[in-house]
């Protein structure tokens, strides 16, 4: 079942508590700038991101190459593999000490189940069911979503999808080879909110921002927007207001 967490309490702006043991860091703003003293701060977080939620479906061409289909494990599963690499260890550990606070990370199978620990604090362990609410609620703090998933009907269709994913990852990695463009989206989100909005943000407060309030904040005024623009057809008759629905005319 997939958990689930109240868009009443991502609001809040709080940690998540699960257990006694394990706390989920709900970042601010300036708790994301302390990342690399500001330098790529951004980049290095949606790594963070990337790399504690180790999404299956995301991983797909990774798994390919490992001869594992992505649709038979899970996100526990693929931060295994990827812990068995040095490297890919180093940055899922700086992801896990970011969320979960600074611990002497380490992964074991007990009784087939991945289990991620604390060498120096026996009570701190987070199973396959842990780490699933753990990565739901960093997925839901960053307004990530899986609606647009391509869902393969056949062994063949799967095979297209992770060939066209792998020819994607391609594309961008030539393409940040030949430009180097910096990520922005939180950036973009800031100047959003502060500037685009009828909030009491302002480039004074806006560090203190959860993650979700201000990534939330930023979508919800682009929707804003769009609802506005489609009313004003619907007023000056360019637009046949039984058309839309309900939803598509509501921006929260």
């Amino acid at each position: 079942m997939t958990p689930y967490i109240s868009k009443v309490f991502l609001h809040t702006g709080k940690d998540l508590t699960i257990g006694d043991s394990i706390t989920v860091k709900h970042p601010k703003v300036k708790d994301i700038l302390t990342i690399n003293d500001g330098f790529y701060c951004e980049e290095i977080y949606w790594a963070y991101v990337r790399s504690i939620l180790s999404n299956p479906y995301d991983n797909m061409v990774f798994l390919d190459d490992n001869g594992i289909d992505y649709e038979t494990v899970s996100a526990i599963d693929v931060m295994w593999l990827k812990w068995q690499d040095q490297n890919e260890r180093s940055v899922i550990v700086d992801a896990l000490s970011f969320f979960l606070g600074d611990r002497d990370y380490d992964m074991v199978i007990v009784n087939d189940k991945k289990i991620i620990y604390d060498k120096l604090d026996q009570s701190f362990a987070i199973g396959p069911a842990q780490f699933e609410l753990v990565t739901f609620f960093i997925s839901q703090i960053n307004c990530l979503s899986d609606a647009n998933r391509i869902h393969p009907a056949n062994k063949t269709a799967k095979r297209i999808l992770i060939e066209d994913m792998r020819d994607k990852i391609k594309r961008l990695t030539k393409q940040k080879k030949k430009y180097e463009k910096p990520v922005s989206y939180i950036g973009d989100s800031i100047t959003a909110v502060v500037y685009g909005g009828s909030s009491g943000v302002t480039p004074f407060n806006f560090e203190e921002l959860g993650i979700y309030q201000l990534l939330y904040g930023s979508i919800s005024i682009q929707k804003q927007i769009k609802v506005q623009s489609m009313f004003n057809g619907i007023f000056t008759g360019m637009m046949k207001a039984d058309k839309l629905s309900a939803e598509e005319l509501s921006w929260t």
